[in-house]
């Protein structure tokens, strides 16, 4: 449910506290004084701190100020006689989360804990996602910086090789692929591939195949959704075939195929491979920005073809 550290140098309060928070499904560390604080909060992650008032050594509010040095977002409670409220509360305007009265009473101090716990989850939670986002917001900036360069370049192939060695090197894969439908929607050509092992291909760039020999690509087109798998056992392909050469050993392979869309319509797939010896899943960040990605990719494109349309005319 969560790691709570108990700062207490009373043992018999602290063998009981930390006995009752472990039965409620607690992971419960403890501390005597704040060299010892400092040293868990330095190697193990808590979800809150429960700390009595008077030690022998220092005093509650010695510990807030070195837990607040350390991560100001840490919930931190104090324990305190009933009779000294207002030292309790003098600690809330310098930034405790709460306090428990002494004696203690039992669903005080775990609804507490609860709330303390549940408090430090969100906040986790908030921080991960903005990060999430603004790495994703990075790749993505950089994405379609090569993406624009794809659609307005005249160097129509050079613009394809760096737009797939970023994928490459964003989503950690070892190939990735671009190919589009022909205007009956049965045949595919291959627009661009690469691949992280040099000289390795998987088709012939400006080759066409038929749509129904690729039964997942197949799928991802007349659905319209991504189809993502993860760690399947790669025998054939040649990618799977070079690293077992050089590394031995069985390799999996993990890839999503996402429709290229524009205007609701599939006009190509963009394939991404991960091969290696553990099978590795492709996180929801991934997924997410792949899908995106291939939208732009889908507009990029339409605007190449209309581009060549009009040098034509």
């Amino acid at each position: 449910m969560g790691n709570i550290l108990i700062v207490d140098d009373e043992e018999d309060v602290t063998y009981a506290l930390k006995r009752l928070l472990e039965e409620e499904g607690y992971n419960v560390k403890t501390a005597i004084n704040c060299r010892e604080v400092l040293s868990l909060l330095e190697k193990e992650y808590f979800d809150a701190v429960i700390v009595e008032l008077f030690l022998r050594e220092e005093d509650g509010f010695q510990v807030l100020e070195t837990v607040q040095e350390l991560d100001g977002e840490l919930p931190f409670i104090l324990m305190v006689d009933n009779e000294n409220e207002h030292i309790a509360i003098q600690s809330l305007e310098m930034g405790a989360y709460d306090y428990i009265g002494k004696p203690i009473i039992y669903t005080d101090i775990i609804n507490t804990v609860y709330r303390a716990v549940e408090k430090r989850r969100l906040y986790v939670a908030r921080v991960n996602a903005e990060e999430g986002l603004e790495v994703t917001s990075r790749k993505l900036n950089l994405l379609m910086s090569i993406i624009e360069t794809f659609s307005s370049n005249e160097d129509e192939e050079k613009a394809l090789d760096e737009l797939l060695q970023i994928i490459l090197n964003q989503f950690t894969a070892t190939y990735c692929c671009l190919s589009i439908l022909d205007k009956n929607g049965k045949n595919i050509k291959i627009l661009a591939e690469k691949s992280s092992i040099e000289g390795v291909s998987e088709y012939k760039v400006g080759q066409s195949y038929a749509l129904d020999i690729f039964p997942i690509t197949t799928q991802a087109v007349e659905t319209g959704e991504p189809v993502v798998e993860s760690g399947i056992m790669d025998l054939t392909s040649p990618i799977s075939l070079k690293l077992k050469e050089k590394k031995g050993g069985e390799i999996y392979c993990s890839f999503m195929e996402i429709p290229v869309m524009y205007f609701g319509k599939p006009i190509g797939v963009l394939q991404i491979k991960s091969h290696g010896a553990e099978k590795r899943s492709f996180t929801d960040n991934d997924f997410h920005m792949a899908e995106t990605l291939a939208n732009y990719i889908g507009i990029a494109i339409d605007n190449v073809r209309l581009r060549k349309y009009k040098d034509n005319i």
